[in-house]
């Protein structure tokens, strides 16, 4: 089940989208691409809303791991754009090592999010055991 964690932030002007979701998988496979994460933006009821201009959001927290554009984890990028009439935007994360990042999504004007995330040892054999038929 994927985890949510909300960054909530301050109404600033007459701004009415000022919080970022980020959700996705909690537990990735080390060496695996992870399933997709999704960074998106809310209104301060805690709705959908669609940005009125391309926004960039920046990546970090990676660990030893890195951030990738694409499900196959082949374009490493740092930062994001949610696009103009749009509220969301993924992502996907790769780590090598065995570790517990906290990944983390900001952009100006918007509150961050985190997102605690671990890479674990894949299975490396599957062992069935049990009385035999």
């Amino acid at each position: 089940m994927p985890a949510t964690i909300v960054g909530h932030g301050t109404v600033r002007g007459t701004s009415h989208r000022d919080v970022i979701v980020l959700t996705g998988p909690s537990t990735v496979g080390a060496t695996y691409c992870s399933a997709a994460y999704t960074v998106g933006t809310l209104d301060l009821l805690g709705n959908p809303a669609n940005v009125s201009a391309n926004t960039s959001i920046s990546l970090s927290g990676a660990g030893s791991g890195a951030f990738y554009s694409d499900s196959s984890c082949s374009t490493p990028v740092t930062s994001i754009t949610v696009q103009s009439g749009s509220a969301s935007v993924q992502f996907y994360w790769k780590d090598a090592s065995i570790e517990s990042p906290v990944l983390q999504a900001s952009a100006t004007g918007f509150s961050s999010a985190t997102l605690s995330v671990s890479s674990i040892a894949a299975p490396t054999k599957l062992v069935f055991s049990g009385e035999t038929a």
